[in-house]
């Protein structure tokens, strides 16, 4: 049994319970919704989606994204929170309006967040936009490699932990190991490490379930980041949809009365019903007006046979 059930704690409805989210409990006084029986408390006075009927397993839910802290974690579910660097809040992709009446966010992440430092950025073309970054070209010649910080001359690394000294390290990327180090250029072939090149920078073959000039992409019905010999992995949709979000996976749901970011969810708001898991979701009056449907042609089929035999 919950801890609580049959307490004066309400659920809010500040965040959509039926995404997989938690909701707050606070005091009765709170305008709210009754809580319903949970089954496990989670971060506090947060506990998981309630339990509706006893057939129904309750699954973990999601971290609200006023909880969230930092942008990777903020960001790190999908689209579904977004991440404002300039107040460093995260809030419900949803609710930026309310959340931000005057413009305050000045700037915001909703699925990549800016790196740090120049080891966090994953393709030539983004290393070398950064000041004080370089990038080392792997001998593969297919447009892998790394970022690193470094100058004209080479790579370069910090003195010690507790300096800011930068010294020349040329050993990060070592030239004797077929290893090109660029600064001002991209080498020509950047294909992510999933082709070679043909006539010096054009992708000859795509390979790795990627697609795109340079392999950046993932193939319709996979999701993921290919950059820099990332993978690509395929849609999980339970059967509902044919493609997904190339960055996030959420599913783009073709089946009337599924949603959900795999189509694991019924649309229960417009009074759908059943497992998408295991099959599908119906209108929840759907067999009621086939009941009604056929006990009319029945009413309709008995009165026929009367008036014959009255005649």
């Amino acid at each position: 049994m919950s801890p609580f059930t049959n307490t004066t704690l309400q659920w809010l409805p500040g965040e959509p319970n039926d995404s997989g989210f938690c909701a707050y409990l606070e005091r009765a006084a709170v305008a709210g919704l009754k809580a319903n029986p949970c089954t496990s408390v989670a971060d506090g006075l947060v506990c998981e989606k309630p339990v509706v009927s006893p057939n129904q397993n309750a699954r973990p839910c999601k971290k609200p994204c006023s909880l969230r802290t930092s942008c990777s974690n903020c960001t790190s579910n999908g689209m579904e929170c977004m991440w404002c660097g300039s107040t460093r809040r995260c809030v419900d992709s949803n609710a930026y309006i309310i959340s931000f009446p005057y413009g305050q966010c000045l700037e915001w992440q909703t699925a990549t967040c800016s790196p740090q430092n120049c080891s966090g950025l994953r393709t030539c073309g983004q290393c070398l936009e950064q000041p004080g970054c370089g990038w080392c070209n792997d001998p593969s010649n297919t447009g892998r490699g790394h970022c690193t910080e470094g100058s004209s001359r080479g790579p370069m690394k910090l003195v010690g932990a507790h300096s800011d000294e930068m010294v020349l390290d040329t050993s990060l990327c070592p030239r004797d190991k077929n290893y090109e180090w660029s600064f001002i250029q991209c080498p020509a072939c950047q294909c992510n490490g999933h082709s070679t090149c043909i006539n010096d920078n054009v992708c000859e073959q795509c390979k790795n379930l990627t697609t795109g000039k340079q392999c950046q992409d993932c193939m319709p019905g996979y999701y993921g980041d290919p950059t820099n010999g990332g993978q690509c992995t395929a849609c999980t949709c339970s059967g509902h949809a044919n493609i997904c979000h190339m960055h996030t996976g959420k599913c783009f749901c073709t089946t009337k009365g599924i949603k959900g970011d795999q189509c694991q969810l019924c649309d229960s708001e417009n009074r759908y019903v059943g497992n998408p898991l295991r099959g599908t979701c119906y209108c929840k009056y759907f067999y009621f007006f086939i009941f009604i449907y056929w006990f009319v042609l029945l009413i309709l089929g008995n009165f026929a046979d009367n008036k014959i035999h009255f005649k």
